[in-house]
C-alpha cells in the first residue's frame, strides 16, 4: 500500500498542505497509531523554553567561508550532527567578535541540535565539553524546560516516529528542509518516567553493545597497522618543531614547513614509482554515449572505508565532466587534504561492464610481481596518511592537493618477500571487521524497532 499512487482522503482532513506526499498512506498509518495512543502524545513545543533557528540569505543570517578562522568559537553545520553525537571532525571555526555579532545563532552545552536541511532530523546534545557554538542555518536547537528529558528526547527526535513527521513537512520541490513552525509541532509520545527509563535503558543498552562491538572491530585494525609499521619500521618524528633545519638535498619540489616538519625516519631505497603506476589520462564519459557504465564517486565514500560498498550504475550520458576509466585491482587514492586525512583508499576488486572513478582519486596501478592487496595495506596505515597530507599543496587546508607527481616519489618499503602474507592477513582482517560491524550495525537497528514498537504499543 505504500507504494499507492492515487488514493482517497476525506475533504475535512485536510487541514494543512493539499498534496500527494503529504497524504500518502504511510503518513496517515502513523497519524493513526499517535491518535491511539496509549502514552500521553504531546506537541515538543510543550517540552521547550526556548528554540532558535537561523534565517539564511537576504535580509538574514550570513557568513562567508572567508571569515571562517583556524581557532575560535566552532561554527557547527550539519554535516557536524550525526545520529545522537556531534562530530568535530570538519569544524570550523568563527572569531569571538563574530560570534557576538551572531549571538542569536549561539547553542550551550545541554541544548538538542536538530538538522534543518538535506539529511534532516538528526538530533544530538551538545555535550559538556563544548561550552558553547555557533551553527549556521542547516541548523535549529531547543532547550527543555526539563532537562531530565534531554536523552530520550533526542533518540525520540532519531527515530522513525519523529523522522517520518519531519519528512512529511520537509519534502518540497527545490530543496528539502523543516522550518521552526514544523520542529515545535513534532508529536512527542512522553510515557510516564517508569516506562520512558525503561524503554530508554534498552536502546542505550544495545547502544553500548554496539559501541563496544565497533571497538572490536577498530582494534583488529589497529593491531594489524601496528604490526605492518613495526615490521617495515614506518614511522615519523612525533617532536612538533616550529623551527628546524634540514640539508639542501633533502629539498624536493615546493618548499613547505609541513612537508619536512616531521621528517620520515624510513630509508628505504625504494619509492612509489617503482612498485606503482599512476593512471594519468582522464576519458570524457560523453564518449561512452548512452552505455552504462560504474561510477565510483569520493562522495560515496565513508570515511576510513574497508571496500567500496556504493558505486552508482547509470547511462554514461548522464555523467558530466572527466573521469578515469578503470580496472580490477586499481588503487584509488584520495588527493584532496580532507579526504587523505579521512584515509579514502579504496581497491577495485571486481569490474561488471566499462567503470570510471572520480578525478578526487589518485589511480594506482600495481606493477608486475606485485599484489595490490598488499600495497594497499600498507598505503592504508596512518604513517602514509600523514606523509601524504604533508605533501599535499595548497593555500588552505581544505584546498590541499597531492599530485601526482609527489605520489610516485614517496618512500615505500621492500615488501616483496612478505606481500603474500600481508594480503592474506588484509583479507581476513577486512572480512572480520565487516563482519562484526555488519553485527553491530544490525543489533543497533533491532533495538531502534523495538524503541519505536513499545512507544507505539505494538
Amino acid at each position: 500500500m505504500n507504494d499507492l499512487c492515487v488514493f482517497a482522503v476525506k475533504r475535512g482532513n485536510l487541514n494543512e498542505r493539499f498534496d500527494v506526499y503529504y497524504w500518502q498512506y504511510d503518513f496517515r498509518a502513523l497519524d493513526e497509531k499517535l491518535d491511539n495512543c496509549k502514552f500521553d502524545v504531546v506537541p515538543l513545543e510543550s517540552l521547550i523554553i526556548e528554540k532558535q533557528g537561523v534565517k539564511d540569505g537576504p535580509g538574514g543570517w550570513l557568513i562567508n567561508k572567508s571569515e571562517y578562522v583556524d581557532e575560535g568559537i566552532p561554527m557547527l553545520r550539519g554535516v557536524n550532527i550525526l545520529e545522537g553525537r556531534v562530530d568535530l571532525a570538519n569544524t570550523v571555526f568563527i572569531t569571538e567578535e563574530k560570534h557576538e555579532q551572531l549571538a542569536a545563532s549561539e547553542a550551550l552545552s545541554g541544548d538538542i541540535l536538530i538538522t534543518m536541511r538535506g539529511t534532516f532530523g538528526r538530533a544530538a546534545i551538545l555535550p559538556k565539553s563544548i561550552p558553547r557554538v555557533n551553527m549556521n542555518a542547516a541548523l535549529c536547537r531547543i532547550r527543555l524546560k526539563d532537562s531530565s528529558l534531554s536523552e530520550y528526547l533526542m533518540w525520540y527526535l532519531n527515530s522513525n516516529i519523529a523522522y517520518k513527521q519531519f519528512k512529511r513537512h520537509g519534502t518540497k520541490a527545490v530543496q528539502d528542509d523543516l522550518n521552526l513552525g514544523y520542529i515545535k509541532a513534532l508529536k512527542v509520545i512522553l510515557p510516564n518516567t517508569e516506562k520512558r527509563n525503561y524503554i530508554l535503558k534498552q536502546l542505550l543498552d544495545a547502544k553500548l553493545f554496539s559501541f563496544n562491538k565497533q571497538l572490536q572491530a577498530n582494534d583488529l585494525l589497529m593491531s594489524f597497522e601496528r604490526n605492518l609499521t613495526s615490521v617495515f619500521e614506518l614511522k615519523q618524528t612525533t617532536l612538533k618543531k616550529n623551527c628546524f633545519a634540514i640539508r639542501l638535498k633533502d629539498l624536493d619540489g615546493v618548499i613547505d614547513a609541513k612537508r619536512y616538519a616531521s621528517m620520515t625516519t624510513h630509508a628505504s631505497k625504494f619509492k612509489i614509482f617503482d612498485v606503482c603506476d599512476i593512471v594519468d589520462e582522464k576519458v570524457n564519459v560523453s564518449i561512452f554515449d548512452k552505455k552504462t557504465i560504474d561510477w565510483i564517486r569520493i562522495d560515496d565514500l565513508p570515511n576510513q572505508p574497508l571496500d567500496i560498498e556504493e558505486v552508482r550504475t547509470q547511462p554514461a550520458n548522464e555523467v558530466e565532466g572527466t573521469c578515469f576509466e578503470v580496472q580490477k585491482g586499481d588503487i584509488l587514492v584520495a588527493r584532496l587534504g580532507p579526504t587523505i586525512l579521512n584515509q579514502k583508499i579504496v581497491m577495485v576488486r571486481s569490474v561488471e561492464r566499462t567503470t570510471i572513478a572520480s578525478a578526487e582519486f589518485l589511480v594506482l596501478r600495481c606493477k608486475k610481481g606485485y599484489n595490490p592487496e598488499a600495497v594497499m595495506a600498507v598505503l592504508k596505515t596512518a604513517y602514509y596518511r600523514d606523509l601524504m597530507y604533508s605533501h599535499a599543496r595548497g593555500s588552505t587546508p581544505s584546498r590541499y592537493r597531492l599530485n601526482r607527481e609527489d605520489m610516485l616519489k614517496l618512500p615505500f618499503p621492500d615488501i616483496r618477500e612478505h606481500q603474500d602474507k600481508i594480503a592474506n592477513d588484509a583479507n581476513n582482517v577486512r572480512e572480520q571487521v565487516k563482519s562484526m560491524r555488519i553485527q553491530a550495525e544490525q543489533e543497533w537497528q533491532e533495538a531502534r524497532k523495538q524503541f519505536e514498537k513499545e512507544l507505539l504499543g505494538e
